[in-house]
């Protein structure tokens, strides 16, 4: 017999409109501090989100949604967690090579220094997770 698990509603909202509303066994959410999984009846959290995979769970606690985030906010109650990103985009949908092209080429311009610096560190730190996530998908 399998264990049931209560549901959590799931918001992730961009600055344009919301990108996904749904419920959900779990959610494993990118913090500041390392990956936060958040599950119905959790103790009330408002973390910063790093650059990261959000992933979804099904009733079986099985990964099932992966999406990229280049950092945020999440706001956790018993019963919602509401996610505010400034983009988003589906792990699958994510191009590999273009990828490591424009991680190769904002790595040649920091070297030459043709950057301002806390752009092209911060944006290189997204770049590299990006990549990361992409060939080491997580919770596979």
């Amino acid at each position: 017999m399998s264990e049931q698990h209560e549901t959590l509603s799931l918001e992730i909202l961009t600055p344009e409109k919301p990108f996904l509303v749904k419920q959900t066994t779990m959610v494993v959410v990118p913090s500041q501090d390392g990956d936060c999984g958040v599950l119905a009846g959790m103790a009330p959290l408002l973390c910063a989100l790093r650059a990261g995979v959000v992933c979804l769970f099904d009733e079986g606690l099985e990964a099932v949604e992966r999406y990229f985030v280049p950092g945020g906010s999440a706001w956790i109650t018993r019963e919602r967690a509401v996610l505010l990103v400034p983009e988003i985009v589906e792990l699958a949908l994510i191009d590999l090579h273009a990828t490591k092209e424009e991680l190769r080429k904002l790595e040649a311009q920091e070297q030459r220094g043709d950057t301002r610096e806390e752009t092209t560190i911060s944006r290189l730190e997204v770049l590299r997770r990006k990549h990361e996530a992409i060939t080491n998908i997580p919770y596979a």
